[in-house]
Protein backbone atom coordinates (compact mmCIF):
# COMPACT_ATOMS: atom_id res chain seq x y z
CA UNK A 1 0.00 0.00 0.00
CA UNK A 2 1.51 3.49 -0.78
CA UNK A 3 1.44 5.76 1.47
CA UNK A 4 0.40 9.41 1.09
CA UNK A 5 3.18 12.06 2.50
CA UNK A 6 2.11 15.44 3.00
CA UNK A 7 3.66 18.25 1.01
CA UNK A 8 5.25 21.22 2.95
CA UNK A 9 3.31 24.30 3.18
CA UNK A 10 4.83 26.94 0.42
CA UNK A 11 6.30 29.55 2.51
CA UNK A 12 4.77 32.69 1.18
CA UNK A 13 6.28 36.58 1.82
CA UNK A 14 4.85 39.78 1.69
CA UNK A 15 3.93 41.16 -2.10
CA UNK A 16 1.79 43.90 -2.12
CA UNK A 17 -1.10 45.97 -0.12
CA UNK A 18 -3.73 45.88 -0.40
CA UNK A 19 -4.86 49.53 0.80
CA UNK A 20 -4.90 51.17 -3.47
CA UNK A 21 -7.38 49.13 -4.73
CA UNK A 22 -6.19 50.43 -8.40
CA UNK A 23 -2.82 49.21 -7.82
CA UNK A 24 -3.59 46.17 -6.02
CA UNK A 25 -6.08 45.33 -9.12
CA UNK A 26 -3.37 46.10 -11.57
CA UNK A 27 -0.75 44.39 -9.20
CA UNK A 28 -3.09 41.14 -9.77
CA UNK A 29 -3.73 41.38 -13.34
CA UNK A 30 0.80 41.40 -13.40
CA UNK A 31 0.37 37.92 -12.21
CA UNK A 32 0.97 35.02 -13.92
CA UNK A 33 -2.46 32.46 -13.55
CA UNK A 34 -0.08 29.75 -11.99
CA UNK A 35 1.08 32.17 -8.86
CA UNK A 36 -0.14 31.03 -5.47
CA UNK A 37 -1.39 33.91 -3.33
CA UNK A 38 -2.16 34.44 0.47
CA UNK A 39 -5.29 36.88 0.67
CA UNK A 40 -7.23 37.77 3.58
CA UNK A 41 -11.18 37.74 2.02
CA UNK A 42 -14.01 38.94 3.78
CA UNK A 43 -16.84 36.93 2.48
CA UNK A 44 -20.49 37.77 2.80
CA UNK A 45 -22.67 34.85 3.44
CA UNK A 46 -26.45 33.80 3.26
CA UNK A 47 -28.30 30.74 3.12
CA UNK A 48 -27.84 30.72 -0.68
CA UNK A 49 -23.61 30.38 0.05
CA UNK A 50 -21.28 33.26 -0.72
CA UNK A 51 -22.82 36.78 -1.98
CA UNK A 52 -19.74 38.80 -2.50
CA UNK A 53 -16.04 38.96 -1.20
CA UNK A 54 -13.37 41.67 -0.73
CA UNK A 55 -9.83 41.52 -0.13
CA UNK A 56 -9.40 43.15 2.88
CA UNK A 57 -11.06 45.12 5.44
CA UNK A 58 -10.70 49.17 4.31
CA UNK A 59 -14.21 51.01 2.98
CA UNK A 60 -12.65 50.91 -0.48
CA UNK A 61 -11.15 47.15 -0.73
CA UNK A 62 -11.28 45.51 -3.94
CA UNK A 63 -14.27 43.25 -4.39
CA UNK A 64 -13.66 40.33 -6.23
CA UNK A 65 -15.67 37.52 -7.56
CA UNK A 66 -14.40 33.73 -5.72
CA UNK A 67 -14.59 30.27 -7.49
CA UNK A 68 -14.38 27.10 -5.04
CA UNK A 69 -14.49 25.08 -7.98
CA UNK A 70 -11.09 23.34 -6.40
CA UNK A 71 -12.03 23.07 -3.11
CA UNK A 72 -13.20 19.86 -1.47
CA UNK A 73 -16.44 21.58 -0.11
CA UNK A 74 -17.60 25.15 -0.59
CA UNK A 75 -16.23 28.50 0.82
CA UNK A 76 -19.90 29.01 2.57
CA UNK A 77 -19.49 25.40 4.40
CA UNK A 78 -15.61 26.37 5.21
CA UNK A 79 -17.17 30.29 6.60
CA UNK A 80 -20.17 28.18 8.98
CA UNK A 81 -17.11 26.24 10.03
CA UNK A 82 -14.97 29.27 10.85
CA UNK A 83 -17.29 31.78 11.46
CA UNK A 84 -20.63 30.13 12.97
CA UNK A 85 -24.03 31.50 11.39
CA UNK A 86 -22.68 35.23 10.87
CA UNK A 87 -23.42 37.11 8.11
CA UNK A 88 -19.44 37.81 6.91
CA UNK A 89 -16.48 35.37 7.80
CA UNK A 90 -12.94 36.99 7.50
CA UNK A 91 -10.63 34.42 6.97
CA UNK A 92 -7.27 33.64 4.90
CA UNK A 93 -7.17 32.24 1.86
CA UNK A 94 -4.91 30.74 -0.86
CA UNK A 95 -5.42 30.81 -4.39
CA UNK A 96 -4.79 31.92 -8.09
CA UNK A 97 -5.77 35.00 -9.65
CA UNK A 98 -7.18 34.17 -13.15
CA UNK A 99 -9.46 36.65 -15.49
CA UNK A 100 -10.49 38.96 -12.75
CA UNK A 101 -11.45 36.29 -9.98
CA UNK A 102 -9.88 34.42 -7.31
CA UNK A 103 -9.88 30.94 -7.52
CA UNK A 104 -9.76 29.46 -3.96
CA UNK A 105 -7.89 26.48 -3.80
CA UNK A 106 -7.46 26.31 0.11
CA UNK A 107 -9.09 28.34 3.26
CA UNK A 108 -6.76 28.57 5.94
CA UNK A 109 -8.63 29.54 8.03
CA UNK A 110 -10.77 32.75 10.29
CA UNK A 111 -9.04 35.81 10.68
CA UNK A 112 -10.00 37.15 14.39
CA UNK A 113 -11.65 41.20 14.69
CA UNK A 114 -8.57 41.73 16.63
CA UNK A 115 -6.10 40.66 14.13
CA UNK A 116 -7.85 42.51 10.95
CA UNK A 117 -6.16 45.97 10.94
CA UNK A 118 -2.83 43.48 10.51
CA UNK A 119 -3.79 42.00 7.38
CA UNK A 120 -3.01 44.40 5.11
CA UNK A 121 -1.10 42.95 2.34
CA UNK A 122 -1.38 40.04 -0.30
CA UNK A 123 1.61 37.35 0.17
CA UNK A 124 2.88 34.71 -2.67
CA UNK A 125 4.46 31.70 -2.41
CA UNK A 126 8.34 31.38 -3.15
Amino acid sequence: MMQKTARPAPEFVVAQPLSSRVELLAWLDEQAPTTLLRVPVELQVSVMGVSGAGLGFASDRLEVKVNDSALGESLADRAQEFCGDQPTCAMWVWGHWRNGTLAVTRAEGAIATGDRAAATHVFVAR
